[in-house]
C-alpha cells in the first residue's frame, strides 16, 4: 500500500443553523506528495467549506492524518471538543496508528511515534516552528562549509522531541568522542556567528550538563512511505 492524500464525505451543518449538508473534506495528507495541502494548513485554509444555503465560510471539524516523512512526522488531528476526553483519544490514536501501520509493507512502516493534536492550530504552529528552524539550519550549514566543520545529521523526530538542531557541527579529531567534537564545533560556529538561537541554546545545555547525561543522538534514518 502506498500512502496517498485523500478526501472523505462528511455531513455537516453551518454555524448559522442552516440545513445539514454533505461535503468532501481532506482526511489524510501526505505533504511530500501534495505540498499544496501543507500550504493550505499553514495559511489556515484547509477544509474550509462554504454553506450552500447562506454562503457562509467555516472550518469543517474532521479527524485528519498528516504525514511528512522528511520531518519524521505523523500526526493525528481530532476535533477540538474531543480534548475533553484526551485520554480516550490518545488510546484511539494508538489504535489508529497500529491500524495505519498494518496497511503498510513491513519495510515502509513508520519507525517514530505519532503526535496528537486537537484542532489544526497545534499542527499549524508546529509546522511554522519547523520552517523557522529550517531557515536557521540553512544559515548554520553555510557556516559549517566555510569553517570546515563536518556535519552530524540527527533524526528529525528525535531533534524535535529533544529540542536540539537537526544538523550538528563536528570538529573532528582522532582523540575526541562525538560529544567533544560537537561541543568544539558549536564553539567555533557561535564564535563566527552568534545569531543562531537554537544552536546557542543547545551549546549552553551541552556545556553545562554532566558528561554522564550525554545521549548520542540517533542519525537521520530512512524515510518510510
Amino acid at each position: 500500500m502506498e500512502v496517498m492524500s485523500f478526501r472523505g464525505r462528511l455531513e455537516t451543518q453551518c454555524p448559522n443553523g442552516c440545513e445539514p449538508f454533505e461535503t468532501e473534506v481532506w482526511t489524510c495528507i501526505h505533504a511530500a506528495k501534495n505540498p499544496e495541502l501543507k500550504e493550505q494548513i499553514l495559511a489556515g485554509q484547509l477544509n474550509l467549506i462554504v454553506c450552500p444555503h447562506c454562503c457562509f465560510t467555516f472550518y469543517a471539524e474532521q479527524s485528519l492524518v498528516y504525514l511528512e516523512p522528511e520531518l519524521e512526522l505523523i500526526a493525528f488531528i481530532y476535533p477540538i471538543p474531543h480534548e475533553k476526553e484526551r485520554e480516550h483519544w490518545e488510546e484511539k490514536m494508538k489504535e489508529d496508528f497500529l491500524q495505519f501501520q498494518s496497511r503498510l509493507p513491513e519495510n515502509k512502516r513508520i519507525p517514530y511515534a505519532p503526535a496528537i493534536f486537537f484542532g489544526l492550530q497545534g499542527l499549524t504552529d508546529l509546522l511554522h516552528r519547523e520552517e523557522e528552524i529550517q531557515d536557521e539550519i540553512l544559515v548554520a550549514e553555510w557556516f559549517f562549509r566555510k569553517l570546515g566543520l563536518e556535519t552530524y545529521r540527527v533524526s528529525a523526530s528525535y531533534s524535535r522531541n529533544k529540542k536540539i538542531p537537526k544538523i550538528l557541527p563536528r570538529h573532528i579529531r582522532t582523540d575526541r568522542n562525538l560529544r567533544e567534537e560537537v561541543l568544539e564545533g558549536l564553539q567555533i560556529l557561535l564564535k563566527e556567528n552568534g545569531n543562531l538561537p537554537t544552536y546557542r541554546r543547545f551549546f549552553q545545555e551541552l556545556e553545562t550538563s554532566p558528561v554522564s547525561e550525554w545521549e548520542t543522538p540517533p542519525k537521520q534514518g530512512r524515510k518510510p512511505a
